[in-house]
């Protein structure tokens, strides 16, 4: 009850009661107040939250096809734990599909576009809420590789961001610097786009998922060890 006591406290966009318990977990489980492997029972999050099991349920249902929450046989959800090997096949996979988006996606990228992207950027500058900067990121990515008009890509990387947005939380809580370097990366490949220089795009895009990627993978295997 203590962890989930926080989450009513949280800064979350206004909604409905689904989304609102959503977003609540969701940023929860970003921050790191709700740890891997922390089981989720449905009657303690409505009485926390103030609302009923349903909206729990269907904000679970949600998080769990994100791969942010695990059910066992019996149901029960818990907060999905990290691994290194699920570290790297995520970031893997992310890094060859945001890379062929983002080569797709340069030549085509409208100026409404980056300017849109700017502004996500503008914002996530000046955000001190890590769950918000979270949501913020992957809005950034999405908002450029959507110029490449694939739902099936998009649906792809959606799944991917979620899944990569816990490990990010993570890298960002071991060094909040990643957070501040990772502004700058988001600049950089601002730039790229509009100079439709879809090189740099590319090499920009690959060399921004390394640093989170190393960070974590120290701290997983640290924890092993």
């Amino acid at each position: 009850m203590l962890l989930l006591a926080g989450l009513g406290r949280q800064q979350v966009r206004p909604t409905t009661a689904h989304e609102f318990v959503r977003e609540s977990l969701r940023r929860g489980i970003l921050t790191g107040l709700l740890p891997g492997g922390s089981q989720l029972g449905q009657s303690q999050i409505a009485e926390s939250l103030g609302v009923s099991t349903t909206p729990v349920r269907e904000a679970l249902r949600d998080l769990a096809s994100e791969g942010l929450i695990d059910f066992d046989a019996y149901r029960t959800a818990s907060v999905h734990l990290p691994t290194a090997e699920e570290l790297n096949e995520v970031y893997n996979l992310r890094q060859m599909l945001e890379s062929y988006a983002v080569s797709t996606m340069v030549p085509l990228v409208t100026e409404q576009r980056l300017k849109e992207a700017e502004r996500i950027q503008d914002l996530m500058e000046s955000e001190t809420d890590t769950a918000e900067w979270l949501i913020l990121n992957a809005e950034f990515h999405a908002i450029l590789t959507g110029a490449c008009q694939s739902p099936k890509l998009e649906n792809f990387l959606a799944t991917l961001r979620a899944s990569v947005a816990l490990y990010v939380g993570m890298a960002i809580r071991t060094d909040p610097n990643r957070q501040i370097e990772s502004n700058r990366e988001h600049r950089e490949l601002l730039a790229a786009c509009r100079n439709r220089d879809i090189a740099r795009a590319v090499e920009v895009t690959r060399a921004h998922m390394d640093p989170a990627r190393d960070l974590v993978e120290s701290a997983l295997l640290s924890q092993l060890g």
